[in-house]
């Protein structure tokens, strides 16, 4: 994949063509966007520790699953962004009371 800014011209352009082959058919553009485009997630690439922790810890308090929480988190970050069993470690140190959600030992960036 390309830079989020070559992706997101991309899919304007994808929008945009399909806003003109609307118009040209007579269909408002406005409520005929293709659904596919619309719909369509962008992945974040490389998201860092400090973005997926946070996430894991939302969900795990909202009661979902360590399976459940993988799985929305995997359609957003890709499939490859943390193994299923880190998740689960993860989800276990938040029920278990953790409440940092940065690496132990660590304080404002220092060891």
């Amino acid at each position: 994949m390309g830079s989020p800014v070559k992706m997101a011209m991309a899919q304007y352009r994808a929008i945009n063509n399909c806003l003109v082959s609307h118009e040209a058919e007579g269909h408002c553009a406005y409520f005929s966007l293709c659904y596919e485009h619309v719909n369509r997630r962008a992945a974040i690439e490389i998201p860092g520790k400090c973005e997926i922790r946070p996430v894991i810890r939302f969900l795990q308090a909202e009661v979902h699953s360590a399976a459940e929480i993988h799985h929305r988190m995997s359609e957003v970050y890709g499939p490859n962004f943390l193994g299923d069993k880190c998740v689960t470690d993860w989800c276990r140190k938040f029920l278990y009371g953790r409440k940092d959600v940065h690496d132990e030992g660590v304080k404002n960036g220092h060891l």
